[in-house]
C-alpha cells in the first residue's frame, strides 16, 4: 500500500477488518511512530525504530529475546490501588514521564 502511496518513511495504519465480509478499512495513516514505541523499547526492549532503519538498509540484526511486559491504563492503575491490586504506577506509560517532565510538557504543548 505504501509502494502505491509513493510512501517513503514511517507509516502508522490504522485500519479495521469487517468480520463478515473480511473488507479491510483503512481509517488514517500517521508519518510517525505509534505512541507506544517507547515503552515498546522501556518495557519490552523491541527498538522498533532500529528494526525499521535495519530492514532499510537491507542489513541483518537480531531479533530481541522476548521480554514479557505488561503496560496498563492509569484507570486500570487506579482501580488497582483502590482495591488493593498489585499494579504498580511503572506498569502504566506515565513513569517515564516524570524522568523528563520538561519534554514531556514541550510535546503536550506542540
Amino acid at each position: 500500500m505504501m509502494k502505491e502511496l509513493n510512501w517513503n518513511g514511517v507509516a502508522c495504519v490504522d485500519m479495521r477488518r469487517d468480520e463478515k465480509t473480511r473488507k479491510v478499512f483503512i481509517l488514517e495513516i500517521n508519518g510517525r511512530f505509534w505512541a507506544s514505541v517507547l515503552p515498546s523499547f522501556v518495557k519490552a526492549g523491541v527498538n522498533f525504530p532500529m528494526v525499521l532503519l535495519k530492514l532499510s538498509l537491507g542489513e541483518k540484526f537480531e531479533i530481541p529475546r522476548l521480554k514479557s511486559a505488561i503496560q496498563v491504563s492509569f484507570k486500570e492503575y487506579i482501580h488497582s490501588v483502590l482495591t488493593f491490586g498489585n499494579l504498580k504506577f511503572s506498569d502504566t506509560k506515565y513513569k517515564s514521564y516524570l524522568n523528563d517532565p520538561l519534554a514531556r510538557f514541550i510535546q503536550v504543548i506542540s
